[in-house]
């Protein structure tokens, strides 16, 4: 992650024995001079739930841009982005919703279209990806402008299904599921 960020720029990691579901913690690492933090939703290595919605709002009390991670959380938790208006939300189909490899996505939040500009950029990061003039670039103005290359489409086939599956199913019924199944050992 380190190499990914600007000269200068430093990751401060809250220490692995702090209780990351208690919002004080937070408060005591999410001081003003971070600039962006990263929450998970669900950290994998210990299934505990982060405060989202509090961590969010200190987040915005910092002045600090929010990352949250649902890889471990989607179609088990709900999680409703626009009422918690984080800065961004990234994720994969891998885990819970059983989609497989190779289909990751981005939400961001609208307010952040302007500010933010993707380093890793490709034709379809062009406000027009037909027009084909290596010496032009002009960032789109959606959030398309993260997207990058040519995606390997059938990944995303198979998230999409397995996605409005779970949808149908709803994160409540999911997640009892997956809790009944996990005191069955």
């Amino acid at each position: 992650m380190q190499k990914a960020l600007s000269k200068g720029a430093k990751i401060t990691f809250i220490p692995e024995y702090e209780n990351l579901s208690d919002i004080n913690v937070w408060e005591q690492y999410l001081t003003p001079n971070i600039d962006l933090v990263f929450i998970s939703h669900v950290y994998s290595n210990t299934g505990v739930q982060a405060s989202v919605n509090d961590i969010v709002v200190l987040s915005k009390r910092t002045s600090s841009l929010s990352i949250i991670d649902v890889v471990q959380s989607a179609g088990v938790f709900p999680l409703d982005l626009t009422a918690l208006n984080a800065g961004f939300m990234i994720g994969s189909s891998v885990k819970c919703l059983c989609a497989g490899p190779g289909a990751a996505y981005l939400w961001v939040n609208p307010a952040q279209l302007d500010s933010c500009e993707p380093k890793d950029v490709g034709w379809f990061s062009h406000q027009n990806p037909f027009e084909f003039n290596i010496h032009y670039f002009e960032y789109n103005s959606s959030a398309l402008k993260f997207w990058g290359g040519t995606p390997s489409v059938v990944p995303y086939i198979i998230a999409a299904n397995s996605i409005m599956y779970f949808a149908k199913l709803g994160a409540d019924k999911v997640r009892d599921h997956k809790l009944c199944n996990a005191n069955a050992y």
